[in-house]
């Protein structure tokens, strides 16, 4: 709840997330609504001029008279001048609202995919440990709000722009009906004012409350779907359900609400505008004015008071959805501050060269969490080329730790760890190697353009990762496709599809966290004569709490605390 509290949502803070353009583009957005509001105007004002060449009487109002008597001069057939005119005034009316309806969904897909591109770029560059602390799920839930933000954008737009209509419509009245329509005005204003002034900071935090159901909502369907088979295993599907449902109530509720709150005054105003119309028409009744000067008085009040009704209904809508929404105006002006990195640690130092035996150096190695433990220390070691090591250790000893040390995933102190290839040339096999929802290829050429993958270099690296002849047992293929987390292949396959997948971008170094941690002895055997086939050239350090097969590697080393032994 805290983040709630802590919202301090304001409209400086929407224009701070947009870029100079974005800001102008808008302007001009605001300016043609000025030209649909003129527009409006010249509608509203041919209502009392059919009325007076009908009925054949004055307004009373000097601008109207005055095009009523530049028609009569010009025309023998005023009558027929003026349906005409009325008939392309509102013609070009709804072609102008048309485009600017177009131009104002270009403006706001422009500043959603500049964003979007913006806060994945920001994540994305994060350092890796920063990128961990929120689930994908959440930061798919801030990606999927910027839609929410560009409501927040078009909120503000139109409520300016239906202040603006509902100052002109008001000027008009006052020219043409006469102060007393004042009480019309007063009495709408003072029914939304009273409204607002005791709702509106419950519409803002029921909004807030309804996004972060939305994002608990997401994070358990997630938390369901990656760990279904253990809740099949446990026979945990009440516990999930029933937290699905409080999340999804949590939502609904707050949804609820905020209908409940928002559509009150949208459906009554027009109710209370009615009631006065009906009473103004009635005065007017008896005030012995003549009865064609009474019905272009009606005519008048009734397009235009209801024209107006809904604008301020209007008003009420993007005030609400303002409300409603601006929790996540916080939301991603602090996703887009911040600050950007390289995702490495910069004080790796790497060098290409060629003609070296030691491809990674290190020297006085020290890391630790915090002040009080230190993990990784004194640490001293080469790794030459073309040979395979196993790193030991116990579980929380620090093995992963340290291929995150050389990986640059953990910044590690000044000049302690020298990389003599370049930082592309470092591969990364882990636990169990990611394989996401595509064909084969897709998979071992993973991030490259399907139009640029080198199929003869796929089967290359499938031959020595030795799972060239079982795709090729499948009908389509390297073609063929496989499910998110590789769940109709075997834990084997999936990571021998990570060496291809590592070997497809030819690293000089390939790390390997625990990669042999769920397979059985036999396949466990045939995955390390893999690697010690595909060592020449290379190095690979692989980490493991097994002790078999040690002798099929060149070095084994071991952490016991804190150090790197040899033996």
């Amino acid at each position: 709840m805290s983040i709630i509290k802590n919202n301090k949502s304001k409209i400086p803070n929407l224009f701070e997330i947009l870029n100079f353009k974005e800001k102008l583009s808008l302007i001009f957005l605001f300016v043609i609504s000025v030209g649909v509001i003129m527009i409006e105007l010249v509608a509203l004002t041919s209502i009392p001029v059919l009325f007076s060449q009908l009925l054949d009487f004055k307004t009373d109002n000097k601008i109207i008279d005055a095009i009523i008597d530049k028609i009569s001069k010009n025309s023998t057939n005023n009558f027929s001048l003026v349906i005409y005119g009325i008939i392309i005034i509102f013609f070009f009316r709804s072609l102008f609202l048309y485009f600017a309806k177009i131009f104002e969904f270009i403006v706001y897909k422009r500043i959603r995919l500049r964003l979007s591109k913006a806060l994945l770029g920001n994540f994305l560059g994060s350092n890796l440990l920063e990128i961990q602390k929120d689930t994908p799920a959440t930061k798919i839930w801030k990606m999927e709000i910027l839609n929410n933000l560009i409501g927040v954008m078009d909120n503000i737009v139109t409520l300016i722009k239906n202040i603006c209509f509902i100052s002109v419509i008001f000027i008009f009245f006052l020219s043409y009906l006469g102060s007393e329509i004042s009480y019309f005005f007063g009495t709408l204003l003072f029914f939304t004012g009273i409204f607002y002034l005791f709702f509106a900071n419950l519409i803002k935090k029921t909004g807030a409350r309804t996004q972060l159901a939305a994002k608990n909502r997401i994070n358990t369907l997630q938390n369901i779907m990656n760990g279904i088979k253990d809740i099949f295993i446990l026979n945990k599907f009440e516990f999930f359900k029933e937290k699905f449902k409080n999340f999804n109530t949590e939502y609904e509720k707050n949804a609820q609400k905020n209908i409940i709150i928002n559509n009150f005054p949208v459906f009554f105003i027009e109710f209370i505008g009615v009631i006065f119309i009906c009473l103004f028409t009635l005065r007017l009744h008896n005030s012995g004015l003549s009865v064609e000067k009474i019905i272009s008085i009606i005519g008048v009040l009734a397009y235009g008071g209801l024209r107006l009704i809904a604008v301020i209904k209007g008003c009420l809508i993007q005030f609400n959805g303002y409300k409603t929404h601006s929790f996540v105006i916080s939301v991603v002006l602090n996703e887009l501050r911040k600050r950007v990195n390289d995702n490495y640690n910069d004080n790796i130092e790497y060098k290409d060269l060629d003609n070296v035996e030691n491809l990674i150096e290190i020297k006085n190695l020290k890391f630790a969490y915090d002040k009080n433990k230190t993990l990784i220390q004194n640490t001293n070691i080469s790794f030459k080329k073309n040979k395979l090591y196993a790193l030991l250790g116990e579980s929380g000893t620090g093995k992963s730790t340290f291929l995150d040390l050389i990986l640059g995933i953990y910044e590690s102190n000044k000049e302690t760890i020298k990389i003599n290839c370049l930082r592309e040339k470092v591969g990364y096999i882990p636990q169990e190697s990611y394989i996401s929802s595509g064909s084969i290829k897709e998979n071992i050429a993973f991030g490259v353009k399907e139009s640029e993958i080198d199929e003869g270099k796929i089967n290359n690296c499938m031959k020595m990762a030795k799972i060239y002849d079982f795709v090729n047992s499948l009908p389509k293929k390297i073609d063929s496709t496989l499910e998110i987390f590789g769940t109709n292949i075997s834990i084997g396959q999936k990571q021998r599809i990570g060496i291809a997948r590592a070997l497809y971008f030819d690293p000089k170094i390939i790390l390997m966290d625990e990669p042999t941690s769920a397979l059985d002895s036999a396949t466990e055997k045939n995955f390390i004569d893999t690697l010690k086939e595909i060592k020449l050239g290379r190095l690979i350090i692989m980490t493991t709490h097994k002790k078999n097969f040690m002798k099929d590697f060149d070095y084994i080393l071991k952490i016991e605390d804190g150090e790197i032994k040899q033996f």
